[in-house]
């Protein structure tokens, strides 16, 4: 998904499929848990997130790929990655990623 502006994820989110969120001038926030959904395949985690903003946060409230949700798979997220473009005008930008403390997710 690709906005102008926040996007702001109040509810769960259960990942069916790997996942590109894009937010080119706001952050980007999870308010409650991320995890992935079961694909039934033992010892293998399923699907992942790429959250990527411009100039925006990427913000996590609730722990991701920890099982917190029916239907989640136990094996947690394949993956977790944020900012994965290049950027275009050269202008290194920083971005900062906020979780909650403990394991990272």
């Amino acid at each position: 998904m690709r906005t102008t502006g926040d996007q702001d994820y109040y509810d769960a989110v259960l990942l069916l499929k790997d996942t590109i969120l894009h937010a080119a001038t706001g952050d980007i926030t999870f308010h409650s848990y991320v995890d992935a959904g079961d694909d039934g395949v033992a010892n293998a985690a399923s699907y992942g997130l790429t959250v990527n903003t411009l100039v925006g946060d990427n913000v996590f409230l609730q722990r991701v790929g920890e099982n917190q949700q029916t239907g989640a798979d136990p094996d947690g997220l394949a993956y977790l990655q944020t900012d994965a473009f290049q950027d275009p005008l050269g202008l290194d930008l920083e971005d900062r990623v906020t979780a909650p403390a403990g394991r990272p997710g």
